[in-house]
Parts: C-alpha cells; structure tokens; sequence
C-alpha cells in the first residue's frame, strides 16, 4: 500500500479553497499527505481540510510530526480567509524587518 492511502474529499473542500482563492491566495490541490498548499505574497503553509468532525489519519498525523514548516487543519470558509489573512500578515511583517 501507498504511504499515504487514498482519502475521500471532505464536502468542505472546495467552498474552502474557493473561499481563499477569493482572498487571494494561490490554492494547489495535493491529495497526499495533505490536500492543499496555500501561498500569498511569498508565504505559504500546507493545509488538510477537514470537516467540523473530521480527524487526521495516522499517516497524516505522522506528517505533521515530521513536517517542519507552516501546516493547519481547516474546518470551514473562515478558516480559509484567517489562514490567507494570516500569511498576508506574516509577508507585511517579513518585508518590514528585511525591507523586499
């Protein structure tokens, strides 16, 4: 078996990507290990969309064990926008102390 089995699609999925696709961000659907990347402004984090009741699978949670850079759980639309929201801030705080 593949180290990260096939998933189903949450129901969630594409109003949240759509929803941050509003917002700006660049969204790549990725499946394995986790469902999406998301960047905007030079930012970026790995995001596994879940639904409110949804859990990570053990071989998710072992990626995030390992993963060491940007990564969350979305759950709903505004979960979307405050992640895009919160990497427009990290891109407005890290052109600020280095200046690009």
């Amino acid at each position: 078996m593949a180290k990260y089995a096939y998933h189903r699609i949450d129901a969630n999925q594409n109003d949240i990507i759509a929803a941050m696709e509003l917002a700006g961000a660049s969204v790549e659907r990725l499946g394995r290990p986790v469902d999406v990347a998301v960047a905007i402004d030079g930012q970026e984090a790995l995001a596994e969309i879940k639904t409110i009741t949804g859990r990570l699978r053990p071989s998710q949670e072992r990626f995030w064990q390992r993963w060491k850079g940007g990564k969350v759980v979305l759950r709903s639309m505004a979960d979307g926008v405050a992640l895009v929201e919160r990497l427009k801030s990290q891109a407005r705080i890290l052109k600020a102390v280095v200046g690009r």
